[in-house]
């Protein structure tokens, strides 16, 4: 790593058809281009000859920016040693490492080693990128490749849970296109992303539907308010989720009412997740307590009963 040379090249001495050493996602392009442009140093790139090109082992993104630009001669550092195809990648891997590989790229450099790792070597490194020496991963980096590029840009910036992934691999293109749509009008955390997909994919499982969304949801999914949409849409999705509770509605606000007008402020646990009733009251004497303990009394059953 230490026997470079820096030397001027033109743009038709490097192949940028070789992308194998290059798995930077999204390409930077842009962000090189605007330090150009800013007249802001960077590193020159990192290039091999290999027959009569050069190679980019590191700096593609940087290299077309210039291109772009067609600022030539560049200057860039060549290795000189003799290195296989398998040493090349290695070198841009360890480069590229200490910045932080995003989901994304970690799914490109396996899919750029298979062609130059053997399976053992490839698991040898899953523990480098933060993963268990486990060949399950590999399945689920491709799953990743096999993503849309704008679920693809949302991993790359932390806006998509990776742990749906799985799920959304199951989808239909034209699901997953909605799944998406969803997404973005919702603003989805984390959480929300992976307890929607659930309950939606439980909810078209029961209803043998072909498609992900109902129309329920499609329908609100067109309100141009933000929190009337979202309002819409978890209240739907609840009613799913919680059906006994729906059913169960309006009387459980009918026996809230009753213990209202006594006194009492009647709470039961989100959705009757558990068999527990919270009570409010304020009393000024013993009298008051008697009531409330005879209203108890007598209409105490119809507290519980709503769990049932």
């Amino acid at each position: 790593m230490n026997n470079f040379t820096l030397k001027e090249l033109n743009f038709e001495e490097i192949d940028f058809t070789f992308t194998d050493f290059n798995f930077s996602y999204p390409l930077k392009t842009d962000h090189f281009l605007k330090l150009v442009k800013e007249g802001k140093p960077f590193y020159p790139p990192i290039l091999y000859k290999e027959n009569k090109k050069y190679l980019i082992v590191d700096g593609f993104a940087r290299l077309s920016a210039l291109r772009t630009l067609n600022l030539q001669p560049i200057k860039a550092l060549i290795l000189e040693n003799t290195f296989s195809m398998k040493d090349l990648l290695l070198i841009s891997f360890e480069l590229n490492l200490p910045r932080g590989l995003n989901l994304v790229e970690k799914a490109l450099f396996f899919e750029k080693g298979e062609k130059y790792f053997s399976r053992d070597e490839l698991l040898d490194l899953l523990p480098r990128l933060g993963f268990s020496r486990n060949q399950n991963w590999f399945f689920y980096l491709k799953k990743i490749l096999n993503l849309e590029d704008p679920f693809k840009k949302l991993l790359a910036e932390e806006k998509l849970n990776p742990k749906i992934i799985d799920s959304l691999s199951l989808l239909s293109p034209q699901e997953r296109e909605e799944f998406l749509d969803l997404l973005e009008k919702l603003h989805l955390t984390f959480s929300e992303q992976r307890e929607i997909l659930e309950i939606l994919l439980d909810y078209k499982k029961l209803t043998k539907s072909s498609q992900l969304l109902p129309e329920e949801i499609k329908k609100s999914l067109e309100n141009k308010d933000f929190n009337q949409r979202r309002k819409e849409i978890f209240e739907w999705l609840n009613q799913i989720k919680y059906p006994n509770y729906y059913q169960k509605k309006k009387v459980l606000e009918k026996i809230k009412a009753l213990f209202s007008s006594q006194g009492i402020k009647v709470d039961f646990n989100p959705y009757l997740e558990k068999k527990e009733i919270n009570m409010q009251f304020n009393v000024k004497n013993i009298e008051d307590l008697k009531k409330i303990l005879k209203l108890l009394e007598n209409e105490g059953e119809k507290l519980f009963s709503i769990f049932e």
